[in-house]
């Protein structure tokens, strides 16, 4: 079995706010998880040359956890338009294809954060893994921003599982029920940082999901897994009630059995080394070797 993990970090490594204390509860945390393949983002980089700083947070946390983070000299990191950026990470026994890192940024791709892939050979056949991170203010752009992440997850017949911060709710509203009506019903004031979740009719703004989970043909792997309801923040402080933002998706080439468990780390085992509870995904590669190899 392969396990792959997706953890949002919380500005990471951030030079001009230092937390090394709590940087070293998220390197303990992600080390108990010991997935084989970890996909981050919020990793912090300041500056004129933030894919240099990208780079070097992502080895940083790479030594910590005994993990690759570059393919023949390439860092798999991708540069947001701000300070946040995304990596991908690996254990050491996985082969990942040689040219295979694939950046798309804010230039010239246009994402608000960023996306980056990788390529692993899993003997005999390819798995293609995406870590992206997208608007938590601007539904226009998450619902550009998921085609081009289609266009570039989906771009071949490769299996491929994207996983990341959506900064979104899921596309089923019956999974992923309205939090903002139930914390209202619950007393909670409302609070100017819930407009950002919001269509300019007033309504819930699912769309970036909808296109993605629909048309897009991309599959919710908590779903495919049959899994129950679990929100990936609200277990720290925050303004938004609890919800699922963090969310792996497996391509419409991904053979649905090659999907065998979702879970999201326990709040306990998180604690406030971030703000985020890291989503791991369980991946059986055998049907991935069947399905291409028919």
């Amino acid at each position: 079995m392969l396990t792959l993990a997706s953890a949002n970090l919380w500005d990471l490594y951030d030079p001009d706010r230092p937390a090394p204390e709590r940087w070293r509860q998220v390197e303990d945390m992600l080390a108990e998880l010991d997935p084989d393949v970890l996909v981050v983002q919020e990793l912090i980089a300041r500056g004129p040359d933030k894919r240099s700083g990208a780079a070097d947070a992502a080895a940083v946390l790479a030594g910590a956890l005994g993990m690759e983070s570059a393919v023949d000299g390439v860092p798999a990191v991708a540069v947001g338009g701000g300070i946040h950026h995304v990596a991908i990470l690996w254990r050491r026994t996985l082969s990942p294809v040689p040219g295979s890192v694939a950046r798309y940024e804010r230039d010239p791709a246009g994402l608000w954060h960023a996306l980056v892939t990788v390529e692993f050979d899993l003997g005999g056949s390819r798995l293609r893994v995406g870590s992206v991170h997208l608007s938590p203010f601007d539904g226009i752009s998450r619902a550009q921003d998921v085609r081009q992440v289609h266009r570039a997850i989906c771009r071949d017949g490769t299996s491929a599982l994207v996983g990341g911060d959506w900064n979104c709710l899921g596309g089923d509203e019956t999974y992923d029920r309205d939090p903002y009506a139930a914390a209202l019903a619950d007393g909670w004031t409302w609070d100017p940082d819930w407009a950002y979740q919001y269509a300019a009719d007033g309504s819930l703004d699912r769309a970036a999901a909808q296109w993605f989970e629909g048309p897009g043909g991309m599959r919710d792997c908590a779903r495919l897994a049959g899994v129950a309801w679990e929100p990936t923040t609200g277990h720290v402080a925050e303004p938004h009630p609890p919800r699922r933002i963090d969310r792996w998706y497996a391509t419409p080439s991904m053979p649905e059995a090659a999907i065998v468990d979702v879970q999201v780390a326990a709040a306990e085992h998180v604690g406030t080394a971030s703000d985020h509870r890291p989503v791991i995904v369980t991946v059986n590669p055998y049907h991935l070797a069947t399905r291409e190899q028919q």
